[in-house]
């Protein structure tokens, strides 16, 4: 995400709390375990993708992220 950062991509983590640990499904959920859920909810990220997105910010985003992998 910094890296991204420093090439002018802004990005976010939107769910960094999985499911079953919101606060609403605690007393259900308390003693509930979900590896892949918690894992996920530490490495995805959002990129920026909306309807003001340019075709050329698009291209520009999708060349930085080969030009990282």
């Amino acid at each position: 995400m910094e890296a991204l950062k420093e090439k002018g991509i802004g990005t976010a983590v939107h769910y960094p709390i999985p499911i079953h640990r919101q606060p609403v499904y605690k007393p259900v959920t308390a003693n509930t375990r979900c590896p892949v859920a918690e894992e996920l909810a530490e490495q995805v990220m959002s990129l920026p993708v909306h309807p003001q997105v340019t075709d050329e910010q698009l291209k520009y985003i999708c060349d930085t992220l080969n030009g990282m992998i």
